[in-house]
């Protein structure tokens, strides 16, 4: 269990010994802040049949958990939408008896990708659940799903909000010297601020800095930059939006061309989402920005 999520999850697990949890739980938060692993966590311990909160790891239940072979936890996952057939299916599942007497619990990632059929087909089931039966949907766009499905269920926001904790589990993970300000640029995602580290090699946020100043020094050019960055286009401009941000929180510069600029960003990173599109001329543009802003 991420340490950040520890505090919600034992408000969580309270509940499910004295089977006051809420049967239909939306479990929100941004990218890379840890839905799916602690649902994974959540499920095991509401299949768990031992009185303890936490799951016992010793019970039949909890074995077959670790094998991945527990007959009444059932996980919907598709790297498409999620049409009307899977939720029947599952939903089909839930309705029959536990095979261990006990609860049962159906995992859905992205749920905001639900059809609408799919969203209505599930609708009934959360009117009506059938006993000992739990719902857990993780997304990442709460807002995508059908109002009717989000006043059913209780919303449990997943977020980082205290960043020692995270930064501890970065430096734990090998990740040293990350400041609070970089982990914000990730929305306080420590598992997309991992990915992008562990991906990257090259350009980093303080070398991104560094070239900045150089290039408001004159001591590089804009098309020398856009060259060289054209492979993290889309980053670059994230991370431009928010040093821009930080100069006008921190009024180093507020005047009319920054916030200008920072209305602009936004329609370069979207230009940048098109296939083909020339990412060098794009960023030529932003950084000749920067250079205005002297």
């Amino acid at each position: 269990m991420y340490p950040w999520l520890s505090d919600t999850y034992e408000q969580l697990i309270s509940r499910v010994k004295k089977h006051s949890l809420h049967h239909g739980l939306l479990i929100q938060g941004v990218d890379g802040v840890g839905k799916s692993d602690f649902c994974v966590h959540l499920a095991k311990s509401i299949l768990c049949k031992s009185d303890e909160n936490h799951a016992c790891g010793q019970c039949q239940s909890c074995k077959l958990y670790e094998a991945q072979s527990h007959p009444d936890l059932y996980r919907l996952e598709t790297d498409k939408q999620v049409g009307v057939d899977l939720v029947r299916d599952a939903i089909t599942k839930l309705s029959t008896t536990s095979q261990l007497s006990g609860n049962k619990v159906l995992i859905m990632e992205a749920a905001d990708s639900m059809t609408d059929s799919a969203a209505n087909a599930l609708l009934k089931t959360l009117e009506e659940p059938t006993d000992n039966t739990y719902l857990l949907l993780i997304s990442s766009k709460s807002e995508a799903l059908l109002p009717t499905i989000r006043s059913r269920c209780e919303k449990v926001t997943l977020s980082c909000s205290k960043s020692d904790d995270c930064i501890a589990w970065l430096k734990a993970q090998g990740i040293d010297s990350i400041e609070p300000k970089l982990l914000k640029l990730y929305q306080n995602s420590p598992l997309t601020l991992r990915e992008h580290l562990a991906k990257r090699e090259g350009l980093t946020y303080a070398s991104f800095l560094e070239n900045l100043d150089s290039l408001q020094h004159k001591h590089n050019s804009a098309l020398q930059l856009a060259e060289q960055w054209q492979d993290e286009a889309p980053q670059v401009v994230l991370w431009m939006q928010y040093w821009v941000a930080d100069k006008i929180k921190s009024k180093l510069q507020d005047n009319q061309k920054v916030w200008d600029f920072h209305h602009r960003l936004l329609e370069y990173y979207q230009t940048l989402q098109n296939p083909g599109v020339n990412r060098i001329l794009v960023l030529c543009a932003v950084l000749n920005h920067v250079v205005d802003l002297n």
